[in-house]
């Protein structure tokens, strides 16, 4: 029975050193690593407010450019009023092994400067420029356009 119960503390000891062989050859590249590129979004929530009386502005769209990407953005709803979420891709590169993730790289856009027009039938396009180092800073950051109303001209209307 003694024998017995060396020999299977054995097998556990070495099935333990065996996986920690593993996991520490893994830690150190041994067994190789592996690269994936993602493509992920960073969010820039902007506040559309009526120049003349601070309103909130509903239903605004967007559209952005770049000096190389003539659409550089995605609208998404942002479910609150008056604020237009923009989504802005880049590419994060993860070097991972088995167990563990290396090394994580986030590619910006190549531009450095990215413009948002801000469109709404009843108020004039909006710009705004923002530093792409900048928002990926600021994250979290909420930016502000005031708008200014379109001035339609009615004609008609004396009586």
């Amino acid at each position: 029975m003694n024998k017995k119960i060396k020999i299977i503390a054995s097998i556990i000891t070495a099935l333990a050193l065996l996986v920690a062989g593993v996991v520490v050859a893994d830690y150190f590249k041994l067994l190789g690593t592996t690269t994936n590129t993602y493509l992920d979004f960073i969010e820039v929530r902007v506040r559309t407010l009526d120049k003349a009386n601070g309103n909130l502005i509903v239903g605004a769209g967007v559209r952005c450019y770049s000096r190389h990407n003539i659409n550089a953005c995605t609208l998404r709803d942002s479910h609150q009023a008056g604020i237009v979420a923009v989504h802005i891709p880049y590419r994060r590169i993860v070097e991972s092994s088995l167990f563990f993730t290396k090394n994580e790289e986030i590619k910006k856009p190549s531009d450095k400067n990215i413009n948002i027009i801000f469109i709404h039938n009843d108020y004039l396009n909006t710009h705004l420029g923002l530093n792409v180092d900048e928002m990926f800073e600021n994250s979290g950051k909420e930016y502000v356009v005031k708008m200014p109303a379109r001035d339609w001209g009615v004609r008609g209307a004396e009586s």
